[in-house]
């Protein structure tokens, strides 16, 4: 009865990964909402608090957030991400938050005088 059982498992799962390909093929629309979304979702939620931090967009929690944390979750008080704070002005150097600086070809163009 457990070889039964283990037939029918991995034939379910042969099959799942078997149908998730032909609609990656087929409906890239479906693929993307069933697998594509949710991995999305998860990575980021997984990264948002670190990306936020290298960017420069965290702001200082509220008095009653940083109160309610230290005295009920027992917590370290966190900074917070805000999406009203404006992105950091760009400097020249690459940068972690996905912007980058224009970079030069290595050479500098000289204006010709006779």
């Amino acid at each position: 009865m457990s070889d039964l059982s283990t037939v029918i498992e991995v034939a379910g799962a042969l099959s799942a990964a078997g149908g998730l390909g032909y609609a990656k093929a087929r409906s890239p629309r479906v693929f993307w909402s069933l697998v594509g979304a949710p991995v999305a979702r998860v990575r980021f939620s997984v990264t948002y608090r670190a990306t936020m931090d290298v960017c420069g967009l965290t702001v200082q929690p509220s008095r009653l957030r940083a109160f309610m944390v230290r005295n009920v979750a027992r917590q370290e008080v966190q900074p917070a991400g805000s999406r009203a704070t404006p992105p950091p002005a760009r400097s020249s150097s690459p940068s972690l938050c996905g912007r980058t600086a224009p970079r030069s070809s290595g050479t500098t163009r000289r204006s010709r005088t006779p």
